[in-house]
């Protein structure tokens, strides 16, 4: 601590903790509430057909567990650079505001935009990859979950399992 500038030191605690914050403790608290409901669903369904609520919790849960271990490494790789890419943008930034004057005086303002550009178009990049990389496993989910539905209805459909469609109606809803 004694070699860093305290301003550096400020910037990457304020940065950080956003960013444990939204990164961290946010949709832990979301996946908490996703898995209480969850269960109750799970528990509903087991009550009214065992066998569909341990299929489906077998599909749903093999699904998700592959969908998280492929897109787990990426996320952490885009957070590492990340934190990097940021680290330079706040120097880069630093380094303009305290040389300012003499940075006017010598018109080199296009240096210093080089020097922000990099990283600022870096840093977008990496944004967007973590938008995308944590909204992906939801949307594949969701069609996992809408074409097992639609799988189970032409299955009970064709297989003329439980009658005719007045006995398969109260089950679909």
């Amino acid at each position: 601590f004694l070699t860093k500038n305290t301003s550096d030191l400020g910037k990457n605690i304020i940065n950080e903790v956003e960013r444990a914050t939204n990164g961290f403790v946010m949709p832990l608290l979301l996946v908490i509430s996703k898995a209480i409901i969850t269960l109750f669903l799970f528990l509903l369904l087991f009550f009214v057909n065992p066998l569909m609520a341990i299929t489906v919790t077998i599909v749903l849960g093999g699904a998700y567990w592959i969908i998280f271990k492929l897109v787990r490494k990426r996320l952490h790789a885009v957070g590492e650079a990340t934190t990097k890419e940021h680290f330079i943008f706040l120097k880069s930034i630093n380094e303009t505001l305290s040389a300012i004057k003499d940075i006017k005086l010598r018109s080199s303002e296009g240096e210093f935009v080089k020097r922000f550009k990099i990283p600022s178009k870096k840093l977008s990049s990496y944004n967007a990859q973590k938008t995308i990389i944590t909204s992906l496993p939801r949307y594949l989910i969701e069609v996992i979950a809408f074409g097992g539905i639609v799988g189970i209805i032409i299955s009970l459909i064709t297989t003329n399992t439980l009658g005719n469609a007045k006995t398969i109606m109260p089950v679909l809803t």
